[in-house]
């Protein structure tokens, strides 16, 4: 908000906290019912009153779970204001939003309904809190809460997957919905010559199973004496078994600053993206084109649409540790 208003397109802009703060108390409640994921009456209730209070003319959501409920979008379009919503995963679909279960890309929900959830309990591994998320976005469905609402997507390859799984249990407008990338920060400033690069590569992320970060390692224990350095940077629950490899050619610099994390990916040969899962917006691949650094992706999901191949960078098989060792003209 305060680029918006910065730019003077923005006169008076409010936040509303994803516990929807009391006027009143300016506390967030210290009891939280499943039904207000479904439901919140006083969240909805507050968010129309400020609209009216404040003259809103337009209202943007991001994430209403598990706290605001759907609701809210319903409280805003009641007041007649234009309403957008920001989908930043897949959870209209897919109640764990990622697509994702025990490792692999799973759309059952999406193409057989969201009941499929419950038994594989996708939500947080429990089954209670998957069957209040199952029952939000059902009952919204059935109430056409999204309908008459501009849904956008950050990526293209989310706009197609959404209108795939629309068409099979409606949930928005089709023709309502529009791609709006994520902006990326990056310095400005000439693009550091191939010639001039470090003899290094850059993994950057979480250190989790859908990271990829094993076939990464796994990757550079194949390249062995014959692999350029790879400095990883991020931290997670498999840094541990990361770092007991001991490749002699990984170095581990743990959680950095974005700045610093720019100069690295700028100096160096290419960035690593080994993602498993579709991502939501892939932004170190992102990051890297504007610094002008090739990306190696898996060709899954954003990740792999982030490139074009032979022109920004490469694609892999997911999880394919051996596909790397076919890049070596890059170092």
């Amino acid at each position: 908000m305060p680029f918006l208003r910065q730019s003077g397109n923005c006169w008076n802009a409010t936040a509303i906290p994803c516990w929807c703060m009391s006027a009143a108390t300016r506390k967030p409640p210290t009891a939280r019912p499943p039904l207000h994921a479904i439901w919140n009456r006083r969240a909805a209730r507050e968010v129309k009153d400020l609209i009216k209070r404040e003259g809103v003319e337009a209202v943007h959501i991001h994430n209403t779970l598990l706290l605001l409920s759907p609701a809210v979008v319903r409280a805003a379009k009641s007041c007649g204001v234009p309403v957008v919503q920001t989908l930043h995963n897949f959870r209209l679909f897919c109640p764990n939003g990622i697509l994702l279960r025990d490792g692999q890309v799973c759309e059952e929900c999406p193409h057989h309904g969201l009941h499929c959830a419950l038994k594989h309990s996708c939500y947080r591994g429990s089954k209670a809190q998957t069957l209040v998320v199952v029952a939000a976005y059902w009952l919204h469905r059935v109430l056409g809460t999204w309908r008459g609402v501009t849904m956008a997507a950050p990526t293209e390859f989310d706009r197609e997957k959404l209108l795939e799984f629309n068409k099979i249990y409606p949930m928005f407008d089709a023709n309502r919905l529009v791609v709006k990338p994520n902006p990326v920060c990056v310095p400005n400033g000439p693009v550091t010559p191939w010639d001039e690069r470090k003899r290094q590569f850059v993994f950057a992320g979480r250190l989790e199973e859908l990271k990829g970060i094993r076939t990464v390692i796994e990757a550079w224990r194949i390249l062995d004496k014959n692999a350029p350095e790879l400095l990883v940077a991020g931290n997670g629950p498999l840094a541990d078994w990361a770092k007991a490899q001991k490749l002699p050619k990984v170095r581990f610099l743990g959680q950095l600053p974005r700045d610093e994390l720019h100069r690295i990916i700028g100096e160096s040969r290419a960035v690593v993206g080994a993602s498993l899962c579709y991502e939501s917006f892939a932004l170190v691949p992102a990051e890297a084109h504007a610094l002008g650094t090739p990306v190696l992706a898996s060709g899954i999901g954003n990740m792999g649409a982030s490139v074009r191949p032979g022109f920004d960078g490469l694609c892999f098989a997911p999880g394919d540790a051996t596909a790397l060792d076919t890049f070596g003209g890059l170092w």
